[in-house]
């Protein structure tokens, strides 16, 4: 519509759709680029204020639309500016909790850890593998418990076969709950999981493992289904091996022997509950950056018991809770992400900005 206007109708308008184009072609280039939107405010502020200098006649029929792309403007600069506030809050929280709770310990722990993982981008065209890692973005599921600083990795079944039609199924790996698997056994109430539970339940092995939560899926109340289990046991019946030095499933009366067998930590998750996607899910949120995908190299293979574990299993059984996540995190060479900041303080003042705009974020 803009040949019905005057020459210089015309030169403002088209002035002001330059500018429009290039403040979301910098907040496209930001994200791409920064992987934090906070760190290109200045140069979005800056187009912004050029925007905002125009003297442009919203009320004319003509600029309804126009008028469409000033609001959305408007408002994408206020959700900057607001989260540029709470950074800023956060940065002021960080430092006073610091003083207040310093892990020397676990600090020393992470630093000089290697990039040992190949990160995938986000908005790269990879196949999604079984044995790839994802590790959550620091506050994509900090309302979602069992994802929150999550590490999973994805397997395969032959029910669910990794195809583009298929499922994508993978287990937490860092999640513990604070009960054992001989506790949860013995707790079981489905009838068909009678027998089978007193079994396993007499074997020792069975008071030592702790259970962990391997994602959100339950299915109905019989317990066997929604166990699953991954290992570094080689030649375990029927199980599949996912990565170097990590099998998934297999005989779980033999990973028991296996187990009780071991000195120290014998490296078994058994878990409880799976996650899921389908594969168009699973790479829309790639892209839209709630996971960050990794993979470990091909080790040479594991000869004996006491060969040192692969990258893969270390990922796996080395670590619990946000130190296991963080590691990760290193591992794959995200190092922004690793460190940014989280504290009980912190993450509340991120949950009541993220609340505020509920509606929107949805």
């Amino acid at each position: 519509m803009l040949w019905f206007m005057k020459k210089d109708d015309k030169i403002r308008h088209l002035v002001l759709l330059f500018t429009l184009v290039t403040l979301f072609l910098l907040r496209l280039l930001s994200l791409a680029v920064f992987h934090n939107p906070l760190e290109s405010l200045g140069t979005e502020q800056r187009a912004l204020s050029l925007f905002q200098s125009l003297e442009v006649d919203v009320n004319m029929e003509v600029t309804a639309g126009l008028r469409l792309y000033v609001q959305e403007a408007q408002e994408l600069y206020r959700r900057f500016s607001e989260a540029r506030q709470v950074m800023s809050e956060i940065q002021s929280q960080q430092e006073q909790e610091d003083e207040e709770q310093h892990d020397s310990d676990a600090e020393a722990s992470l630093a000089g850890v290697p990039q040992l993982l190949k990160s995938f981008d986000p908005l790269g065209h990879y196949q999604i593998l079984p044995g790839d890692f994802l590790m959550t973005h620091p506050i994509s599921c900090i309302r979602e418990p069992v994802f929150d600083q999550a590490v999973v990795i994805l397997h395969t079944n032959s029910d669910h076969p990794l195809t583009d039609s298929g499922l994508v199924r993978g287990l937490v790996l860092n999640k513990r709950l604070n009960t054992t698997f001989k506790q949860l056994l013995e707790r079981a109430q489905d009838p068909q999981d009678k027998n089978w539970a007193e079994r396993l339940s007499a074997m020792p092995a069975s008071a030592e493992l702790r259970v962990f939560r391997g994602g959100p899926v339950i299915v109905g109340s019989s317990l066997q289904p929604n166990l699953e289990w991954v290992h570094s046991f080689p030649e375990i019946s029927e199980a599949q091996q996912v990565s170097q030095g990590v099998w998934f499933g297999g005989k779980l009366e033999e990973i028991l022997e296996r187990a009780a067998a071991c000195e120290g930590t014998p490296p078994v998750r058994i878990m409880l509950g799976y996650s899921a996607w389908s594969t168009l899910q699973l790479q829309i949120e790639l892209e839209c950056g709630v996971w960050c995908r990794a993979r470990a190299p091909q080790d040479a293979p594991q000869k004996g018991a006491n060969d040192a574990p692969s990258v893969s299993a270390r990922l796996c059984f080395a670590e619990e809770g946000a130190q296991a996540w963080k590691t990760a995190l290193l591992q794959a060479g995200q190092d922004l992400l690793a460190h940014f900041p989280r504290a009980p303080g912190i993450d509340t003042r991120i949950r009541g900005h993220m609340k505020r705009h509920e509606t929107t974020l949805r």
